[in-house]
């Protein structure tokens, strides 16, 4: 932000930003240095701080939230010098944005007037707002749609199976963009072209992608990101942990009930309205459910717990031909939160077990760079969700019980390689 508090200095912040980021490159230790570097670019060019830097920092992370919001950009990176970058699918709205939008301070006579201004949805006219440039934003679509059908798709490989619907799918969007139609119509046809896309792309990594050692890798990145505190992380622990079980080979079928971009990316949690769990993971026998959490300590136990149970039973009712356990994942486990569990997997108030198996983010990415390096399959990782279930009923408590669930899964280990 480089304490830019008037328009006149607009052009100053811009320069002393360029000169930031062109210093930021030659820090030898980039996490240590910065903040430094941030102080010394501040008083040079606006003289000294009025408060400590992080009262600045702040206001950055507000304007980061607030731009990651408008699904424009994504955040690259942790920690507070992380960087804002375009998404690959909005770069054409962020160029009609700088090109033609017209940037004005509105001035308004009484508080009435803020209100009926700030309330109007139609107060702020987006350069897309109208048909011909609705079109444009249709017509990026239908190209990249174009690119994947002759192969050279950014992140949606070619095969015959999507060649197929891609030209299908062309041949009706043709149809409507030489019709006349409202900017409704337009509005409606692009965002049924971003579910085309993003149903693509997630049927190709299930059935293309998901097993290579490239995906995997990343997989295995992305939660080591996550347990730094990554930008995002929350979102990103839904998104990453869906993949991971795709990413396990065997027969089974993993469904989503969060939104993701139309290139797998984070847009929005579960909804958590409904009784809905994160996502669902269905084999012939077993239905597993994976929550997963950031919260820690007892507002883990107070938010978390009594939901995680409820999505359980209510797939216990529901499901009396499979057998269905809950899987609750979080960077830590609270006290309360185990014990809970522990107590459920023993018996509960319908007569049987509501079974919550607990793990750290740690303890499953260890599990899954087992399950990657020796190609182990979905059922063998469910046994190990029912084996740690049976050690509840063995164990004198919650905290044995949690102790002997990382024993169980090195004898799991041992078992699977010999």
């Amino acid at each position: 932000m480089f304490g830019c508090i008037d328009r006149k200095q607009i052009t100053k912040t811009v320069e002393t930003i360029k000169k930031f980021k062109f210093e930021y490159e030659k820090l030898a230790n980039k996490v240590r240095e910065v903040e430094n570097l941030c102080i010394k670019m501040y008083e040079k060019s606006f003289g000294k701080m009025d408060n400590k830097l992080a009262s600045y920092l702040d206001y950055a992370d507000a304007l980061f939230r607030s731009l990651i919001y408008t699904g424009l950009f994504y955040s690259h990176g942790r920690g507070n010098f992380s960087k804002l970058r375009i998404c690959e699918h909005s770069k054409l709205k962020v160029k009609l944005l700088t090109e033609e939008y017209i940037f004005l301070e509105k001035k308004f006579a009484t508080v009435s007037e803020y209100m009926a201004w700030f309330g109007d949805p139609d107060s702020i006219l987006l350069p897309w707002n109208n048909v011909e440039k609705r079109k444009l934003l249709v017509k990026e679509k239908t190209d990249l749609l174009r690119q994947i059908k002759n192969g050279n798709g950014r992140y949606i490989q070619k095969t015959p199976k999507i060649e197929k619907k891609i030209e299908q799918n062309l041949k009706i969007i043709d149809k409507i963009l030489n019709s006349k139609t409202s900017d409704t119509d337009i509005k409606v046809l692009e965002k049924d072209i971003i579910t085309f896309i993003t149903n693509l792309n997630e049927e190709n990594f299930k059935e293309e992608l998901a097993y290579t050692e490239k995906a995997r890798a990343e997989i295995l990145e992305r939660f080591e990101c996550i347990l730094k505190d990554d930008d995002m992380s929350a979102l990103w622990l839904e998104v990453n942990t869906w993949k991971s079980l795709i990413s396990i080979k065997g027969e089974k079928e993993v469904k989503r009930n969060f939104n993701i971009e139309e290139d797998l990316t984070p847009k929005s949690f579960a909804p958590g309205i409904g009784n809905t769990p994160d996502m669902e993971l269905y084999t012939d026998d077993y239905i597993i459910l994976p929550e997963v959490s950031l919260m820690t300590g007892v507002r883990q136990w107070e938010h978390e717990g009594s939901s995680v149970i409820d999505h359980v039973y209510k797939f216990i009712k529901d499901n009396d031909e499979k057998k269905v356990f809950g899987l609750f994942i979080s960077s830590s486990i609270n006290v309360r939160t185990k014990w809970q569990f522990f107590i459920l997997n023993r018996e509960s108030w319908i007569g049987k077990p509501v079974p919550v198996i607990p793990m750290t983010i740690e303890m499953y990415n260890d599990i899954l760079k087992f399950i990657y390096e020796h190609e182990i399959e979905i059922c063998e990782f469910i046994n190990l969700i029912i084996e740690i279930h049976k050690l509840s009923l063995s164990s004198k408590d919650f905290d044995c019980w949690y102790d002997n669930s990382k024993d169980a899964i090195k004898i799991w280990k041992t078992k699977n390689i010999a």
